[in-house]
């Protein structure tokens, strides 16, 4: 048995901390992909004709626009990572009828398993939590968190959040899962139980 699920097993209580030098490494890649950006809009003709496309783009300006948006997008993401860098709370605890999330910058933070629907495996890294309809709150987030939060849950259903072992030390995907998914089921348990008694 690994230690991280011995640890849930006998305390009924994980906790994870961030791994910094992944943020650090991932502050860096967002780095370069920003100065990529801008030569990207400083060179623009070059890339056209390059890639070809120039009789599809009669100004330069129309496909600076491509440029503009992801150096943009690279720089709201670099100032989430190192927000997160700084962030001293822990990246996760997993509780016997709730679990805190911090693991990202836009981070929604205490989740009730009575707020869960379904929990998934998503991708390498991730968990998706299913939320009820009516509890994914937004409101708490500031207006830079809320555009982090959809750029990076455009493509999912409309009310998950994903806990992240990318940013997290000691942690697998599957792993999480199955200690989600087993601390889930006995607050399942044990909520039955009660309406029996």
């Amino acid at each position: 048995m690994d230690t991280m699920e011995a640890n849930f097993n006998n305390n009924h209580l994980t906790t994870f901390y961030f791994n910094k030098k992944r943020i650090i490494l991932i502050i860096a890649t967002l780095l370069v992909f920003s100065a990529g950006a801008v030569w990207f809009i400083k060179d623009s003709e070059m890339f056209m004709k390059v890639f070809l496309i120039k009789a599809f783009f009669k100004k330069k300006e129309y496909f600076q626009l491509f440029g503009y948006v992801s150096l943009l997008s690279g720089l709201v993401m670099i100032y989430a990572y190192i927000m997160l860098l700084f962030r001293k709370k822990e990246a996760l605890i997993i509780a016997g009828d709730y679990l805190i999330d911090n693991s990202k910058f836009e981070s929604v933070g205490k989740i009730h398993y009575n707020e869960i629907k379904k929990i998934k495996k998503f991708k390498k890294y991730n968990v998706e939590l299913v939320l009820k309809d009516e509890v994914l709150n937004l409101k708490k987030l500031n207006f830079l968190q809320k555009v982090v939060f959809w750029l990076n849950h455009w493509y999912s259903q409309r009310f998950s959040v994903f806990i992240t072992c990318a940013h997290i030390r000691h942690c697998n995907r599957d792993q999480l899962y199955n200690i989600l998914t087993e601390s889930y089921q006995k607050w399942k348990s044990r909520r039955l139980n009660k309406k029996f008694k």
